[in-house]
């Protein structure tokens, strides 16, 4: 089991299409064989927390370089965040 950790904090601005791009993205990973579950949690002080498990490493990698995830993640860290961390330990 591989398992990604997300913390982010999105710009007020911009969370309308955080949302519609959160949308997207788990309709996606959760079409990717091997992909387990996801759980986003916020916090009082409007920080997210995304917890995500995949079954195997090879969908992790797929999800990891899936064209849209990229295309994703390049926007949320040019217009969305103020702060970006991403979390994670690759132990195969």
């Amino acid at each position: 089991m591989v398992i990604a950790i997300f913390r982010s904090r999105v710009a007020k601005e911009h969370g309308d299409e955080f949302e519609r791009r959160y949308a997207e993205m788990s309709e996606l990973v959760e079409a990717i064989p091997g992909y387990g579950t996801h759980e986003r949690f916020t916090s009082a002080n409007g920080e997210d927390v995304l917890v995500v498990e995949f079954l195997t490493k090879e969908a992790f990698l797929a999800w990891d370089t899936h064209p849209e995830h990229k295309k994703s993640q390049d926007a949320r860290q040019r217009i969305y965040f103020r702060v970006l961390r991403r979390e994670g330990r690759r132990s195969f």
